[in-house]
């Protein structure tokens, strides 16, 4: 059973986003509709990670450091200017789409386990994330139109 590597994979995906969501929402100062958004889903990425610790444990069979994930690339930082917001938006919702599939696999990890405590986690985080992901898109719409055709 692979049920660790997925554990192992989700909790290193929402700790990246959680430290992205930081690092956009401390760049982007100005917005403090974005900054107070991003350090609420920054905690809840941390709590997502806490929720995933008891049960990493209990299904741990390999060392943690042999998984590899092939998901999105590592947050390279936030950018500035209006075509920054959207780059960082954009990265943002990469890695909230990795994590909310890797809930998916977890989800379906759990049921074939028979893990319903589990099962009922993955459901609340999923959840979070998914949220995430449509804010993320909804703003990401609100900023690209002034952001692309912006002329300096």
């Amino acid at each position: 059973m692979y049920l660790d590597h997925y554990l192992t994979v989700l909790s290193r995906t929402e700790t990246g986003l959680g430290k992205a969501l930081v690092a956009v929402g401390r760049h982007h100062v100005d917005d403090s509709g974005l900054a107070h958004t991003c350090a609420r889903m920054a905690r809840e990425c941390d709590d997502h990670v806490r929720s995933l610790d008891a049960f990493a444990r209990r299904h741990l069979r390999s060392a943690a450091e042999d998984v590899e994930h092939a998901g999105v690339a590592p947050f390279a930082g936030p950018q500035g200017g209006r075509i920054g917001l959207l780059r960082d938006l954009h990265a943002l919702y990469l890695l909230a789409a990795d994590c909310e599939i890797s809930w998916t696999i977890a989800d379906r990890a759990a049921q074939s386990a028979g893990d319903a405590e589990l099962a009922e986690v993955v459901a609340r985080c999923h959840a979070e994330t998914s949220g995430q992901v449509a804010w993320l898109r909804s703003r990401i719409r609100e900023v690209a139109g002034a952001a692309v055709v912006a002329t300096g």
